[in-house]
């Protein structure tokens, strides 16, 4: 279970030699819980070959997680092969800026998982 931090605050004054305290109302703060692993179709590479990166993003939080920006930046030996973009098995279109991809997630529910994979072919060693 995720910890709760609790505050308060509170105004000290003096009004007609009466000492006043007013507290406000108080506020709490969640922790968020969210675990983020990246895992790759193979340990060795290939110049010419391809790798496949996925990345999981696991909400534990107590809220949901709204919007929020998975980015990766790759290698310079690395190129994106298009159309290998995957959110949840699904095909979907990265932003792609210079070496950096990037999506866009609205929500990730409580407890809810999604995984992020793509293709990409390994270049010459430079």
């Amino acid at each position: 279970m995720a910890e709760t931090i609790l505050n308060q605050s509170g105004l000290n004054f003096e009004i007609c030699e009466d000492q006043m305290v007013v507290l406000s109302n108080e506020v709490e703060a969640t922790e968020l819980v969210i675990i983020v692993t990246k895992t790759q179709s193979c340990p060795y590479f290939v110049v010419g070959g391809t790798i496949t990166y996925c990345t999981t993003i696991e909400n534990q939080s107590e809220i949901p997680l709204e919007d929020l920006k998975w980015f990766d930046n790759l290698d310079q030996r690395l190129t994106y092969v298009e159309d290998s973009f995957l959110v949840d098995g699904t095909q979907q279109t990265p932003t792609i800026d210079g070496q950096e991809l990037s999506f866009n997630i609205d929500t990730i529910d409580i407890n809810q998982t999604i995984t992020i994979c793509f293709k990409v072919q390994v270049g010459a060693t430079v």
